[in-house]
């Protein structure tokens, strides 16, 4: 093989190159341990020698890798799955509304945490489901690194395919710590919609949705 000419490479070139070399050198390691590795040796530096001998930092990188396993837990679940439980309803067609509950997901750029509150609201059609159901359905949907419009997005389209309703809606609000503890530093909410069925399609429903929320404000 010949000698690879790195300053010709563009970066992403490099970056490739280099992840590469790594994997070759650490094979026989899960990504858990090589993380695991790689973050004992960061705390290692020597900014950090007054606050972590080389027994804490190795304590402390294996806590961070639990962590990211438990943040992002919803990753390899099926969140349909909370969904599957329903009862038939023949007559009640009017909207149910799921308000102001807590949520906490993770900034797919930063692996930083955002949280808040969403408002969830569907019109059933033939099927309505345990109110704890749609909680469970979200709390997977949010364990896992991404970005709030996604998320929102992925929480109505999920319920829609499940469940078939005549349609349903969320709003989300958080708080990024991706924004307010790095970077601007400022705190601000971060609001996103997804509507599906009819909540997208009917005027009239939407409004009726917009203004269940508001009225819970």
């Amino acid at each position: 093989m010949g000698k690879v000419v790195v300053s010709s490479m563009t970066e992403e070139q490099q970056s490739t190159l280099h992840c590469e070399r790594v994997r070759c050198v650490h094979t026989s390691m899960r990504p858990d341990q090589f993380l695991v590795v790689a973050v004992a040796k960061y705390l290692r530096q020597e900014k950090f020698k007054a606050l972590f001998d080389k027994e804490e930092s190795s304590r402390t990188a294996g806590r961070f890798v639990k962590m990211l396993d438990e943040w992002f837990a919803g990753a390899s679940k099926d969140a349909s799955a909370p969904l599957n439980v329903g009862f038939e309803e023949k007559v009640y067609d009017e909207m149910v509304v799921l308000a102001d509950v807590e949520f906490t997901s993770y900034c797919a750029h930063h692996l930083a945490p955002f949280s808040g509150t969403y408002t969830f609201a569907y019109i059933p059609k033939d099927t309505i489901v345990g109110l704890s159901k749609i909680p469970r359905m979200v709390e997977i949907l949010a364990a896992r690194p991404q970005v709030q419009e996604r998320l929102s997005q992925a929480i109505v389209q999920t319920f829609q395919q499940t469940v078939k309703p005549g349609g349903c809606g969320v709003i989300m609000d958080a708080v990024h710590t991706c924004m307010c503890t790095r970077g601007v530093r400022k705190r601000g909410n971060t609001r996103t919609t997804a509507l599906a069925g009819v909540f997208k399609k009917d005027p009239a429903t939407r409004a009726e949705f917009l203004a269940a929320v508001g009225s819970l404000r």
